[in-house]
């Protein structure tokens, strides 16, 4: 297999869900087109957009302990949060972000989709947490 990496989703966070699904719809004419359910597991709520082969996500905490609420609150309430970039080897790209001592957060092996992904330091990776992943 040919090596590769693209821009796969960005992801930006609000305090106020309804009010940037609003935004985006109006301002793009763009239809949010999916509601992840397995993002509870961080304490969020989204929606996704299409924009071209890439999504833009658009997620709000559900609790007071969620890491965006930390993040919205150090962010002065809104910002990017996560960019992330579909490639050929996740692993391969993990390994070298520990190699150069960027601490990996998350490893996303979500098999009945065939999905694997790590997710990189947002205090190593310049304040966004970075996203390497594969289905």
């Amino acid at each position: 297999m040919r090596d590769y990496l693209r821009s796969r989703h960005i992801c930006l966070v609000t305090p106020d869900l309804p009010k940037a699904v609003a935004d985006v719809e109006a301002i793009f004419g763009v239809a949010k087109t999916f509601v992840d359910p397995e993002v509870e597991v961080f304490e969020i709520e989204n929606a996704l957009f299409p924009f071209g082969l890439a999504l833009v996500e658009i997620a709000a905490p559900t609790a007071p302990t969620a890491a965006v609420t930390r993040f919205l609150r150090s962010s002065g309430g809104r910002g990017g949060y996560v960019i992330a970039f579909h490639c050929s080897d996740p692993v391969a790209r993990a390994e070298r972000a520990k190699a150069l001592g960027i601490r990996v957060i998350a490893d996303l092996d979500y098999t009945h989709g065939n999905f694997h992904a790590f997710q990189l330091h947002p205090k190593d990776c310049g304040g966004v947490m970075l996203e390497f992943d594969h289905t």
